[in-house]
């Protein structure tokens, strides 16, 4: 029985010998590497307002957010975006398949049936557009349908702010009544002085 014993010991510590050295003794947790783009939050059906002090700047409602914390942005699918203008109390929308908002920028891409619209006066419909909220400056580098009270406009490369006043807009057919001093920012290259009536 005693050599009996004493075997089992010399086993259980030979055992615990090559566990011990086999073993790393550092207590380091392997390095992870992490995925620097992956997304800090997703949300489902989701309303979002931002405001400055205490007045609303804008309310964003989606099926779908994803935010990146440390770089500001926030991508949003389905997409329904409301502003309050602080002089009129004019409610202008934006709704698009996905947005983008970079707010280092302060910049807000539409991607995919966007729809601007200035209260009841006006309305712009493209693919893409860019507002620079800052600049109140928005681009839509793509096709455009453009209507206000009396005029439907189509065109590309709208240049415009937040109140849908065109500054620029090129290729542009249309159909309503146009008064010359709401284009005043077009350039018109084709216009002749002596031009019989």
């Amino acid at each position: 029985m005693k050599s009996l014993l004493k075997s089992l010991i010399s086993k259980l510590f030979l055992v615990s010998l090559i566990l011990f050295i086999g073993c790393e003794t550092s207590s380091k947790l392997p390095e992870i590497d992490m995925d620097k783009t992956a997304p800090d939050e997703n949300s489902k059906i989701v309303e979002m307002k931002k405001y400055a002090g205490d007045k609303l700047e804008y309310m964003l409602k989606a099926r779908n957010i994803t935010r990146f914390y440390e770089q500001r942005k926030t991508i949003a699918d389905s997409v329904y975006i409301i502003t309050i203008e602080e002089d009129t109390g004019v409610v202008s929308t934006v709704v698009c398949d996905t947005t983008i908002i970079d707010d280092n920028s302060n910049v807000i891409k539409g991607i995919g049936n966007v729809v601007f619209l200035y209260g009841d006066l006006r309305r712009i419909e493209t693919d893409l557009a860019l507002w620079d909220r800052t600049n109140d400056k928005i681009i839509c580098p793509g096709v455009v349908d453009y209507w206000d009270d009396t005029t439907y406009l189509r065109g590309s490369n709208l240049v415009t702010n937040s109140k849908l006043e065109m500054t620029k807009m090129e290729k542009v057919s249309g159909k309503g009544v146009a008064d010359e001093k709401n284009f005043s920012g077009f350039n018109n290259r084709t216009k002749r002085s002596n031009t019989p009536k």
